[in-house]
């Protein structure tokens, strides 16, 4: 399956929110990064001047940012006197949701051995 972002700013589903994923250097690249994700009001900026393949990779890492909140794993890793998830826990609990937001938002998606790309809904 390759990655197939559009070229201007699409909404996607994360969990149960549904997520703005906006191309914006300003936002960003708040503290040196090439994306954010700010999940109080459910936006994803990518930076629109990086490669393509950095913005493919950015988008997936800003993915997990939002289902660690989806799953709550983003509160646990903020108290640090609570137990520490393993990587085992981080992997179990993010697996089932970004196998949901590939089910959920298949437009991003095409099948690259057959070259066929679902439609966008």
């Amino acid at each position: 399956m390759v990655l197939n972002l559009p070229k201007k700013n699409f909404n996607i589903k994360v969990g149960p929110y549904v997520y703005r994923v906006c191309y914006s250097a300003d936002i960003a690249n708040e503290g040196q990064a090439f994306g954010s994700t700010h999940n109080d009001n459910q936006r994803i900026f990518i930076d629109p001047q990086r490669p393509l393949q950095k913005m493919e990779q950015t988008f997936l890492h800003e993915i997990l940012h939002a289902c660690t909140f989806v799953n709550g794993l983003a509160y646990r890793f903020e108290d640090k006197e609570t137990r520490r998830p393993s990587e085992e826990d981080v992997v179990r609990e993010l697996s089932g949701t970004l196998f949901q937001f590939i089910q959920d938002n298949k437009f991003l998606f095409h099948d690259k051995a057959n070259n066929s790309r679902p439609r966008r809904p």
